[in-house]
This record gives structure tokens, C-alpha cells and sequence, in this order.
């Protein structure tokens, strides 16, 4: 008994309350990261829950539209009559297909895309000729943008982002366009042919673009899929792949992506690009062609990035 209310008189070890303050921090720590995991899923919960009304509310449009005799598919033109920028009680949204509109936590981009003001890093797009609403995956948040080249983002049937400038020498019909795809790569043997990436940008900011390119040097191109042909190789003095940037159909700058035959070389270019949907565009300018030599310069792109600096 005496050794106990000893011990209540000296109290706690000052190494026994470091103790107890380490595993206090640790479980608070381990508090917060579990409600910030479940606060971020409850708003994409939110976001999606939302969109599921609003597409609900698009078919609901559409089967009346078709019982009163309009023509397949009787979509929507559009989904409100609000102006771009945030819901609000003087501009809401979505009074098309829904009976009580919304007046907070969604916004209008443009007239067919919007996006959840909840920290979502989501951007939806109508299509009036499909009826679809459906969530935007090319979507720059704070992991960035990364496309493979073999997923690139091109031949859009619906905006033919890609129509090839020289419509007489479309080899690849697969995609109709003057791109290939050969399993590893996105590539094209055509100078002045842009790529182009249609990207949701959540926040306004400076952003890095990078590029990743290696030489796709052929005979003749034949063929949808067109593997790299060792036996060719770059002419002698081309150093560089000279890529214009374009940012919304302007053309901002040039970068130049070191040419090899052998290694994927890449190259970045800065811009200033602001919250929402936008096209970021790549021009490869400098063709150099000599078969008899077996020499031939062909961007192919391995990889682009999109990095919020």
C-alpha cells in the first residue's frame, strides 16, 4: 500500500507522458486521414448520386418526347437554360430534365459540360445524341493527366478532333486519320498533323506539359498497325523533334524533343491554362524523309503529361 500512494505522489515518468503523447498523436492522425478518406467518397458519392438523378431526369424527357411523336432519339438540346458559371437561385441548373433545379453545388462550363463544385475532380458531358450524361475521365486534377501512347485520345468520331490535312495520303483507315497505333506507341508519318487532347482542368494554374516521343522510322507506312522498323533509322543531323504546343486552337510555342532511334526522349513546354475543359494540341512540324538510304524521321508519342506546377 505504501509503495501505491508513493507512486501517487511522484506521479508520471516524463518518459511515460512522452509515451502516452506519441500514441495520442498517432491515433489523431489516424482520425483524421479516415474522415478525410470518408469525406472525399462521401462528395464523389454526392456528385454521382446527382448525376444519376439528372440522367434519370434525361431519359424521363426523352420517353415523353418520343410518346408525343418527336423523331428518334427526342433528346434534349440542353439539360437548362442557365448561363456558364456556378448554380445559384439566379441561375440554376438543369431545369430541363429535373423539377427542382439545382441552385448550388454544380457548375456550367459550357453548354453541354459541367462539373460538381464538391472538390470532385470529375467533369459530366451531355450528349443530345444519345442522351448520355456521363462522367469526363480526362480530367487534370492533383495527380495530373497521363496518357500512354497506345490510349491517346484521338480520332473523336463526334468532333473529328483529328481530320487529317493531307485527306489524299490517310494510311491508317482504322482510325481515319494520319495516326497509328502499334501496341507501344501513337505515331503518325505525316508532318503538321495535331494531335489533340480534349482535358478537364480543375483548378487555374501554370501546368507542365510533357511530351515522350522515340522515331518510328518506316519504308512505306502501309497498314493500320505499323510496328518499329529497326532496319531504318533517323537521317543523318536530325537532332530534334520540333513539336508545336496549342492550348484552345492557339498556338502558344515550340518544343523540341530530342530524336532517337533507340531511346524515348521527352521534352516539356509551360502554360497558364484555366479551370475547365480545354484542348491542349501537339503539331510535329519536321519531316525528313530519304528511302533510299533507309532514312526516314516519324514521331511516335510514347507518353504525354499534364503536371499542375
Amino acid at each position: 500500500m505504501e509503495s501505491f500512494k508513493q507512486m501517487q505522489k511522484n506521479g508520471f515518468t516524463l518518459s511515460e507522458i512522452l509515451v502516452v503523447m506519441i500514441l495520442l498523436v498517432i491515433l489523431t492522425g489516424v482520425v483524421v486521414l479516415k474522415f478525410i478518406d470518408l469525406s472525399a467518397r462521401a462528395r464523389t458519392s454526392t456528385a454521382v448520386a446527382t448525376a444519376g438523378v439528372i440522367q434519370s431526369g434525361i431519359y424521363l424527357y426523352q420517353t415523353r418526347a418520343l410518346a408525343a411523336g418527336q423523331p428518334y432519339p427526342a433528346c434534349p438540346a440542353e439539360l437548362d437554360s442557365g448561363i456558364l458559371g456556378a448554380a445559384s437561385a439566379g441561375n440554376p441548373l438543369f431545369g430541363t430534365v429535373i423539377n427542382n433545379p439545382l441552385i448550388a453545388n454544380w457548375s456550367k462550363i459550357t453548354s453541354y459540360i459541367y462539373m460538381p463544385a464538391l472538390k470532385v475532380s470529375t467533369f459530366y458531358i451531355y450528349d443530345k445524341d444519345t442522351c448520355l450524361f456521363t462522367p469526363f475521365q480526362n480530367v487534370v486534377g492533383a495527380d495530373g493527366f497521363v496518357s500512354d501512347g497506345v490510349s491517346a485520345n484521338f480520332g473523336t468520331s463526334s468532333q473529328n478532333a483529328y481530320q487529317s490535312t493531307n485527306p489524299g495520303q490517310n494510311l491508317y483507315s482504322a482510325t481515319g486519320t494520319a495516326w497509328g497505333s502499334n501496341g507501344t506507341g501513337t505515331f503518325t508519318s505525316w508532318a503538321n498533323e495535331q494531335l489533340i487532347y480534349t482535358i478537364g482542368f480543375v483548378e487555374t494554374g501554370n501546368y507542365t506539359v510533357t511530351a515522350y516521343a522515340i522515331n518510328n522510322a518506316q519504308a512505306n507506312g502501309q497498314g493500320a498497325v505499323q510496328p518499329r522498323d529497326n532496319t531504318w533509322g533517323l537521317p543523318p543531323g536530325y537532332t530534334n523533334f520540333n513539336v508545336q504546343v496549342y492550348y484552345d486552337g492557339a498556338l502558344q510555342g515550340t518544343m523540341a524533343i530530342p530524336a532517337s532511334d533507340n531511346a524515348t526522349m521527352s521534352s516539356s513546354f509551360n502554360l497558364a491554362i484555366g479551370s475547365g475543359v480545354h484542348t491542349i494540341g501537339l503539331k510535329w512540324t519536321n519531316d525528313a524523309y530519304n528511302p533510299g538510304a533507309h532514312q526516314d524521321a516519324n514521331i511516335q508519342y510514347q507518353q504525354i503529361q499534364i503536371q499542375k506546377q
